[in-house]
């Protein structure tokens, strides 16, 4: 678990890189509250990872997020987000905006989640159906058997056979290839500057996230990964005096 923290330290110090090099460019939102909505709702019940919990399993909200606050310019957002991460607590954090590639995510599961996402978004309809989502996201990054399923294996959720026996006909969808990429949305990745959720949401394809820094601003994204590495070293230091 403290090395799953420290990664994390490292992603948020790789965003507060991406800000500082982007400057104003960088796409920023400001979240000042969370919450869920009703439309189309979420379902409440067990997930069951490794690390989660005493036991690998803990209750979760499942389906989408409101973030409300405000981006760069300072204009009111509300967007409806998905998470993409299973250890922490959302809440209010300054979170940036970026695309797969500079994401600090695997791209390969990123990409699969995307076209889940931008086929499987306009069928949430209902609590059930919009869980499934959320469940399908959190399995194509979290399974690591070799197969998609839901209810079973590395990451799976039993206990809520509506929910997984939906996800898993769409993940199978997926799998054979039925869905397919829409290249008029793409994936917009939400980094938290610190231990929090990082979260995903659809966006049209022609939308700007920010320049991907010139390469003469590079230092600053330097100074983030030095903070990592600190952050890290301390880490490690105070394991091994634990340990002594």
């Amino acid at each position: 678990m403290r090395a799953f923290q420290r990664g994390k330290a490292l992603l948020g110090a790789l965003a507060l890189g991406f800000v500082c090099a982007a400057g104003a460019q960088a796409q920023t939102y400001n979240i000042t509250s969370v919450g869920w909505t009703s439309n189309p709702g979420y379902v409440i019940g067990p997930v069951d990872y490794p690390g989660l919990g005493a036991h690998g399993e803990m209750e979760s909200r499942i389906g989408p997020s409101v973030l409300k606050g405000t981006d760069s310019s300072g204009g009111a957002v509300s967007l409806k987000t998905w998470c993409i991460d299973l250890v922490d607590t959302l809440h209010a954090d300054t979170f940036t905006a970026t695309d797969i590639a500079h994401s600090g995510f695997d791209a390969t599961k990123l990409n699969e989640v995307a076209t889940f996402l931008e086929n499987a978004q306009p069928l949430a309809v209902d609590n059930t159906s919009a869980a499934a989502v959320q469940l399908g996201i959190w399995e194509i990054l979290y399974e690591d058997s070799g197969t998609w399923n839901a209810a079973s294996g590395t990451f799976n959720s039993p206990r809520l056979p509506a929910v997984t026996g939906l996800a898993n006909t769409w993940l199978a969808d997926l799998a054979d290839n039925d869905w397919k990429a829409d290249p008029s949305l793409r994936l917009e990745v939400l980094v938290p500057g610190g231990i929090n959720q990082a979260q995903v949401r659809l966006v049209a394809a022609s939308q700007s996230i920010g320049a991907v820094p010139e390469p003469a601003t590079w230092a600053m994204m330097v100074a983030g990964f030095g903070l990592a590495a600190a952050a890290m070293r301390r880490g490690k230091i105070r394991e091994t005096e634990a340990a002594a």
